[in-house]
């Protein structure tokens, strides 16, 4: 098995981000954020979908666990 970390989402919402990382937080999950910072520079810069937005990461031994509750965050969004 790689140890790369695994983009188990991506985003051009920072609610949608922000969500993600407490609900990852709650469930004791290490994860990083891509293109995270950029926002602080001008938030059309990270929202950009050429720049590919702001993606979550996890450890690939997490990554079953992360899906399931990114999936479960954007199956609630689409309600």
């Amino acid at each position: 098995m790689s140890d790369a970390p695994v983009c188990i989402f991506n985003s051009l919402s920072m609610g949608e981000i922000a969500l993600l990382k407490s609900m990852l937080q709650s469930a004791d999950i290490e994860y990083y954020v891509e293109n995270e910072l950029t926002t602080g520079f001008g938030q059309m810069i990270s929202q950009s979908p050429a720049a590919g937005g702001m993606k979550i990461f996890v450890r690939p031994e997490d990554a079953d666990d992360a899906q399931e509750i990114a999936t479960s965050l954007r199956e609630g969004s689409q309600e």
